[in-house]
């Protein structure tokens, strides 16, 4: 039987979160020069920046991309007011500039994760199919792929602003649910999703973000396998089919 694996990018075939986290330092760096002793910890600014970032996100329905621009020239803002201090345009504008340059293709060159390139090798030289099903901007996300050589692997990216079960029936297109299998780094955008459509779950655990740890749990443990990192994926792939009971959460949790 043919399986189709459905990848997701950030977080799973490259690193994202770092190129977010140096500008956060950047951001706190500009506010403990301006507000000095006013400006709470670098910690503290971080969890603003990401809970504005997540509210945004819900507001909008979906990744967009001056969301985390926004969200430093918000929390600029709202360290303003606590400081009883004047927003500044001009710095409005530099913060939003500092969040946009996050898209700037140098940050993507050459960053895939280890193993990424012998992982897709190894599935398609055994003739299983390869999809990928990425959130963000569709412009930005197609750069990603395309500096990172994984155009070849994914000539018709599934990219949208926010995962759901309904999109990956979509990509499913029919295929064996017990043959498919979603691998991803997130309860929220890829295995919760992956169960709830009915299929398998392969997940890497890499959830930086607080919004991505927005959950309950993982919702389906028998559907749901979980390795250490996208090299695991070449010693378990030969025990798909055959072993995936005693794989799953479910069982390791007995």
């Amino acid at each position: 039987m043919i399986n189709k694996f459905i990848f997701d990018l950030d977080g799973t075939l490259i690193p994202c979160e770092p190129h977010y986290q140096r500008r956060i330092n950047t951001f706190w760096t500009l506010m403990d020069s301006e507000f000095k002793d006013d400006v709470p910890t670098v910690l503290l600014v971080a969890d603003m920046v990401e809970k504005e970032n997540g509210r945004l996100i819900d507001e909008r329905g979906g990744f967009e991309e001056d969301i985390f621009a926004l969200s430093l020239v918000n929390t600029y803002a709202a360290l303003s007011k606590m400081a009883s201090s004047a927003v500044s345009e001009t710095r409005k504008d530099q913060l939003f500039w500092l969040g946009m340059s996050v898209w700037d293709p140098e940050n993507y060159e050459h960053t895939l994760l280890p193993g990424v390139i012998e992982v897709l090798d190894m599935i398609k030289g055994n003739g299983d199919m390869l999809k990928i099903y990425t959130k963000g901007p569709k412009k930005h996300q197609r750069m990603k792929l395309e500096v990172n050589g994984l155009l070849e692997y994914f000539p018709h990216p599934f990219i949208t602003r926010m995962k759901n079960a309904s999109q990956l029936d979509t990509i499913v297109d029919g295929h064996d649910k017990d043959h498919t299998y979603k691998v991803g780094n997130s309860v929220r955008s890829d295995v919760n999703p992956a169960t709830a459509a009915g299929i398998r779950a392969i997940y890497i655990p890499r959830e930086e973000w607080l919004y991505e740890q927005g959950h309950n749990g993982i919702e389906r443990k028998d559907r749901v396998v979980r390795l250490e990192s996208i090299r695991d994926l070449q010693r378990t792939y030969p025990l798909l089919d055959t072993e995936w009971d005693s794989l799953t959460l479910a069982r390791q949790e007995k």
